[in-house]
Formats: structure tokens, sequence, C-alpha cells
């Protein structure tokens, strides 16, 4: 995704950066990122999984998109400690399916039921 900034005409391209080994700290992604190109700004998400393993990802936002572009080539499939990282642009989640805005929880269920329809029995 390409974002704009107001008045400049400078244009970020944020990037999904996967696959980081789960001790990654954030200086450890300034000195990766710092190699390829400047990075504006970057997070790191840590997500626990089902069977108690953390899986370790980053966000970053690069201007110019020129320099993500680069950064995309050098850093992907790059072994970095042992962990072969992808990068990728990233693609944010559309807010517009019921099931991924905020709160889905608490809102009814408008559609149909498919599981009661697909029941056994259910005429």
């Amino acid at each position: 995704m390409r974002t704009q900034k107001k008045g400049e005409g400078i244009v970020n391209m944020e990037l999904f950066i996967g696959n980081l080994p789960e001790d990654t700290s954030t200086v450890d992604l300034r000195r990766l990122l710092g190699k390829a190109g400047q990075a504006a700004r970057y997070r790191i998400y840590r997500k626990k999984l089902l069977d108690g393993s953390i899986k370790c990802y980053g966000h970053a936002i690069v201007e110019p998109d020129q320099a993500a572009l680069g950064m995309i080539h050098l850093l992907n499939h790059l072994e970095w400690r042992n962990h072969n990282l992808e990068v990728r642009p990233y693609f944010s989640r559309s807010h517009v399916n019921d099931r991924r805005a905020p709160l889905w929880s608490g809102r009814p269920w408008m559609g149909i039921d498919r599981r009661k329809r697909d029941r056994r029995g259910s005429g």
C-alpha cells in the first residue's frame, strides 16, 4: 500500500517483513533495514500461536517508494540469523467484511447461518 504525505509529493510504501527470529529487537530490525535503505518508521509484532511458539514479523513504512522496492529486492529470501526473511508490500485487511471489522463479535450475524442449514435433518 502506498501513502502520500500532504503537500510534499513524497510517496511512502508500507512493507511486511515476515519470518523474523522471535528474539528480534527493534535495534536488530533497525540495523537490518539500515543496510538496504532508510526506514522512516517500523514496528515488530509477536503473536503467540496455539502450540506455544511465537510468530514474529515486522511492519515498516519506507520513503521514498523506490527505496522500498530496493529493500524488497535486497532483503526478500535473505537468510538472516538462520531464518529466510519474507519482505513484500504490506496490504491491510478490509474492514468492509463484518467478521474483520473491529468488535465483530458483539454484532449479531445477519447472514444465513450455514452451520444450521447444513445440519442433517434440518428440513
